[in-house]
């Protein structure tokens, strides 16, 4: 029998290219039907993304993702990732940042489709969540 990987091969794309390509030792992902973590070795699966945060698990170090969208394909040591929206845009999670964003995204509205701007607006829920949720734990 042959030895598990001992890592996963991550790959993040959306319709305006590659967001992330690297390795990761878990990948925590939301899904239609809740949070899904990933290890190597992992059982091939397809599954619809919703919006949220993915986390890439490598060693001590943790990388965040913002997503909207999508699908993701696991297969064994591979998990690729095909979003609407995806950015690892390092706002902080900050409430004004996401504000800016959201006036910028209402400004542009009429030039974007009903999906675009749907995945845009589901990024902006998932900045302003986790900017609350960071919030709650400073306090």
């Amino acid at each position: 029998m042959a030895p598990e990987p001992a890592t996963l091969l991550v790959e993040v794309v959306t319709p305006d290219g590659r967001i992330f390509a690297g390795k990761a030792d878990m990948v925590e992902l939301p899904t239609a039907c809740g949070q899904l973590g990933i290890f190597p070795g992992h059982v091939p699966l397809f599954a619809e993304l919703s919006t949220g945060e993915i986390l890439l698990h490598s060693g001590t170090d943790v990388t965040s993702l913002i997503v909207s969208g999508g699908y993701v394909e696991i297969t064994g040591s591979t998990v690729r990732v095909l979003a609407l929206f995806a950015s690892d845009e390092r706002a902080d999670y900050d409430i004004e940042a996401a504000c800016r964003r959201a006036k910028s995204a209402m400004e542009t509205a009429v030039e974007l489709t009903p999906s675009q701007l749907e995945a845009e607006l589901g990024m902006l829920k998932a900045q302003l969540a986790r900017g609350r949720e960071k919030r709650g734990k400073m306090g």
